[in-house]
């Protein structure tokens, strides 16, 4: 059965962002099987095939902007109940044609924000070796999307080219909302696009950027990894099946004080639930004020990992936010003495593309692992089918960057990816001969998630919400690695 876009397929939206929120799994301590231990704890190699480019001084820059929007803009991320407002009337109105009541709030059909826990910011590092430049761009959002990737450089692009600007989310679900322009994020997480908010988003953006570059001066740069197994479960019933690894870069200025520390991993961000509406960077942002409490000068900035299935572990609340953000800075902060530096870098940097086509996702009442949502949608409307998705309510035309820095390579994913892609998008990278592979994931765009074919056939909320179809994690890592091919 095919139900063309509109009313229906708002409804699945809903039903899917009902979904997200009911996945629950419960939290147990986890350790990796034996078959992925060798990609999370494998030895950095030296060397790369074929000639490596000669490493030259470099100056790196990095600045911290607040970004927080008013009390009132919706939160991004959950799309439940506990998110939405009670009358069915505001859901349909709002979720079907964005009809605003009052215009003159910054919500539609969620609730708005209440408060501030904790700043929301973009943190910019800069990577200048006088020939080429990277820059990398964290945020405090759910995701990230191609229009914010593509006004931060616009504004910016006579200090970097495009393959070499990184825009990443950390993927907490308490940051603004109200700044999506696809339609099936708007409906299951967002509420609708409001310009204001978007346009302070992007002039803040850019303002990190000239703030990191203003801020440039000579520095050294060291790579690290070490392993965190308490921090993070599976939530698809795949017990054991998470990235323990944690991929460290370590910035130092000239006289060897700290500038920054770049943590990836894994990791959802939802201590905090959906009955939070407050602002605040989740576990990922007592990680940072730690690291930066405990290393004066340093600014910390995370980069997610393959983290589709991965939730954290120590239950839901601010409490249990302080208790995952402290054990990740501690085990950073382990390992951050024993990074060797050097004032040598060697960078080269890419940007793939490929239109995907066919989006859809699968909808219906007491589907195989999709929740009744029959009893409280509105009117009692419930779609079954194949939805199709045109490139207003997702984006279609997807971006796969990589960055060499020396023989440790960067790939970012466009979406979610679960735990075996990142594996195997890891592996890829090793067999191309790089000492590190550190996978990031919600970078310059959103697609969902990704899972594997394997992992499409088992069903559930990852596979409904990976919607180029079941191969989309063999094109997802097919594209990863020609881009880490590319920077070799």
């Amino acid at each position: 059965m095919r139900i063309p876009a509109g009313p229906a397929l708002y409804l699945a939206a809903l039903a899917l962002c009902l979904l997200a929120c009911s996945t629950r799994t419960r939290d147990v301590f986890q350790t990796l099987p034996a078959s992925q231990t060798a990609v999370a704890a494998s030895t950095p190699g030296t060397g790369l095939p074929g000639p490596a480019p000669a490493g030259r001084p470099f100056r790196a820059g990095v600045a911290t902007v607040d970004i927080t929007p008013p009390v009132g803009v919706p939160l991004g991320g959950f799309g439940e109940p506990a998110r939405r407002q009670a009358s069915p009337l505001t859901q349909l109105l709002g979720g079907l044609f964005c009809f605003d009541l009052d215009p003159s709030d910054y919500v539609v059909f969620l609730k708005p924000s209440t408060g501030l826990h904790d700043p929301i910011t973009a943190r910019a590092l800069v990577l200048d070796d006088g020939v080429e430049r990277f820059v990398l761009v964290t945020t405090d959002l759910v995701a990230t999307s191609g229009m914010a990737f593509d006004a931060l450089h616009r504004a910016i692009a006579h200090l970097v080219p495009r393959e070499h600007l990184w825009l990443s989310a950390s993927h907490t679900h308490s940051g603004p909302g109200a700044i999506a322009d696809k339609k099936l994020w708007q409906v299951a997480a967002m509420d609708c696009f409001d310009q204001r908010v978007f346009d302070a988003l992007a002039l803040r953006l850019e303002a990190a950027v000239v703030q990191a570059f203003q801020a440039l001066e000579p520095a050294r740069i060291g790579f690290g990894r070490t392993l965190e197994y308490g921090a993070t479960r599976n939530r698809r019933g795949q017990q054991g099946v998470f990235d323990p690894q944690m991929g460290l870069i370590r910035v130092d200025r000239a006289d060897g004080s700290p500038m920054a520390l770049v943590v990836n991993f894994a990791i959802h961000g939802i201590n905090l639930w959906s009955d939070n509406l407050d602002y605040s960077a989740d576990n990922m942002g007592y990680m940072r004020l730690d690291i930066e409490r405990r290393l004066p000068g340093c600014t910390a900035l995370f980069l997610n990992g393959a983290e589709g299935d991965v939730n954290p572990t120590g239950g839901k609340g601010f409490a249990a936010a302080e208790t995952t953000g402290l054990r990740l800075a501690q085990t950073a902060l382990d390992e951050y003495p024993r990074i060797a530096t050097t004032d040598r870098l060697a960078m080269r940097g890419t940007r793939l593309e490929k239109r995907f086509s066919g989006a859809s996702i699968q909808t219906g009442c007491r589907q195989p692992g999709i929740m009744d949502f029959c009893s409280w949608v509105p009117l009692g409307l419930a779609p079954g089918g194949t939805l199709q998705l045109d490139e207003s309510w997702v984006a279609h035309l997807m971006p796969f960057h990589a960055m060499r820095l020396n023989d440790v390579v960067l790939a970012s994913v466009p979406g979610e990816p679960i735990t075996d892609l990142g594996f195997e998008i890891k592996n890829d990278g090793l067999g191309l001969g790089y000492g590190q592979v550190m996978v990031v994931s919600l970078t310059n765009e959103h697609c969902g998630y990704i899972v594997t074919p394997a992992e499409w056939d088992r069903g559930g909320y990852e596979q409904i919400a990976t919607v180029f179809g079941r191969n989309q994690g063999v094109d997802f890592r097919a594209m990863a690695r020609r881009a880490m091919e590319a920077v070799r």
